[in-house]
């Protein structure tokens, strides 16, 4: 009898000690994994379990960084969330999506078609398009799962990097040194999380000129391959589940092959009976202003883009807006969250093209000057933000005779001025300004109240021919004086 006791003893202490084990694997797991699926994929979690998403996007970089679910959300109340990432190829997505599956039923899905032409089988391979590791964005937040293996078995040849996506562990163990708050956080459900429905913006401005090349479509270049089969795959998968499925390219400064391979995907479309939505060489966003490098757009295309899919959505299909219903107050809260963040980033930026492609999203009350012979005006770019920022052609006529210019938005109010003048008087909320234009290089802007202050120079800086004033929100003067200086772009800020 004691024996059986003992051995029960026993049994029981081996048990106790392999559950305790077993959270003290799991927790060190959580601790040392890189946070970034986690980050990206937790709301995803939280909304899929509420059935609130009837829209998802899946794809590549052009996904991550070219869709606002939040704009969406704003301009439609239509709720969806951003599946896009980073090396992500048709057969990517298509996991991706099965995945996603089965946590929610969207009534459409938005499937980007970039790299449709790809036929390499496996992620792992040599010649892969774009670096495995940063697979582990999209794979790394779904459990161990049957699905979730036979992903894995489809998507890598080799044993070792299914390991690595199956125990992320032996990835991630020795991040010991790199451990920071957020990471303990994880511990308890705390850990930062990307509040943008899966979203990830850039906000720079490409700084160089884009030639677009526009191609002649040429069928002899169509063919199967295996971007072509998960394409078809990821269709009737949808098409089987009664969810609509939605092919699209979105723009960017796009070569000849991948024109060809856009119109590939509106073949299939066409074959399948699906719309298609290819937005290379049209006019939703503008190639030289919108775009981070080639390829990629940056916060402002992604807006254009946003509002041309909410609109699209809006007229093509059957989905509710669920703006101001109840149950969806996570939503407003995040809009107006990611809304003022925006108005934040419109002051202080170092960048010049940045802090001016801001300003045109930002409804800020600000002054502009630019010194005549000025180095920006041979800057074609610095003269479409200009026109973006106006709304007229003054900017261009200061850029051709290489004039001073002069722009205050007060609170939607514009005055602006390009050359020399006699002193002019100009109300605005911070009181009553006098702007003389003395010479090209040169200018006084002064208050009302303080006719002693040059608010358009620096004793500290003098050469800076570019200046930002900021109108305090309260009325109350100026709340911040930025300069650029420099004779190249991305110019040097300087905060006074």
């Amino acid at each position: 009898m004691n024996s059986k006791k003992a051995i029960w003893r026993t049994l029981a202490g081996v048990i106790l000690f392999i559950c305790i084990l077993a959270v003290c694997i799991r927790g060190v797991s959580l601790l040392t994994e890189r946070k970034t699926a986690y980050e990206k994929n937790a709301v995803f979690m939280e909304e899929a379990k509420k059935g609130h998403l009837d829209v998802l996007w899946v794809g590549s970089s052009h996904v991550i960084n070219g869709i606002n679910p939040l704009r969406i959300y704003e301009k439609a109340g239509i709720t969806s969330y951003d599946l896009g990432g980073y090396s992500a190829v048709l057969k990517t997505s298509y996991w991706n999506l099965k995945l996603a599956l089965q946590y929610c039923h969207p009534k459409v899905v938005m499937i980007d078609t970039y790299m449709v032409d790809d036929d390499v089988f496996y992620q792992d391979a040599p010649e892969a398009n774009g670096d495995k590791s940063e697979l582990h964005l999209n794979l790394d937040n779904y459990p161990l799962t049957k699905l979730k293996w036979e992903a894995l078995r489809d998507l890598f040849e080799k044993s070792e990097t299914r390991k690595e996506f199956l125990f992320d562990f032996q990835v991630y163990h020795d991040r010991w040194k790199e451990l920071d708050e957020n990471d303990f956080r994880r511990l308890t459900d705390t850990a930062r999380v990307n509040r943008l429905m899966g979203a990830d913006f850039k906000y720079t401005v490409y700084n160089r000129k884009i030639n677009y090349l526009r191609a002649e479509k040429d069928r002899d270049t169509f063919k199967e391959t295996v971007g072509t089969q998960y394409l078809r795959k990821m269709i009737e998968e949808c098409q089987a589940a009664g969810i609509e499925p939605v092919l699209m390219t979105l723009p960017f400064n796009a070569s000849a092959s991948d024109q060809q391979a856009a119109w590939m995907a509106e073949e299939i479309a066409e074959e399948y009976g699906v719309p298609c939505l290819n937005l290379l060489g049209t006019d939703v966003i503008d190639l030289d202003l919108d775009l981070i490098d080639n390829g990629h757009m940056n916060i402002s295309g992604a807006e254009k883009v946003s509002d041309f899919m909410a609109e699209w959505l809006s007229e093509h299909k059957d989905l509710a807006d669920h703006r101001g219903e109840a149950g969806y107050e996570n939503w407003e809260e995040l809009a107006e969250e990611f809304r003022n963040s925006q108005e934040e980033m419109a002051l202080g930026q170092e960048n010049l093209y940045t802090q001016l492609m801001m300003l045109a999203r930002s409804d800020r009350s600000y002054i502009l000057y630019i010194a005549g012979d000025s180095y920006v005006y041979a800057d074609h770019k610095i003269g479409r933000l200009l026109g973006q920022l106006s709304g007229t052609a003054v900017p261009g006529v200061a850029a051709e005779g290489d004039l001073p210019y002069f722009l205050m938005n007060d609170h939607g109010g514009i005055y602006e001025w390009a050359g020399t003048a006699e002193a002019a008087q100009i109300p605005s909320s911070a009181g009553v300004l006098e702007y003389y234009p003395l010479m090209n290089d040169f200018a006084m802007l002064t208050l009302e109240s303080d006719k002693e202050e040059n608010l358009l120079y620096s004793s500290k800086y003098p050469e800076a021919v570019v200046h930002l004033l900021f109108f305090d929100e309260d009325g109350e003067g100026f709340s911040g004086h930025q300069i650029y200086i420099g004779e190249e772009s991305p110019y040097i800020y300087r905060d006074l």
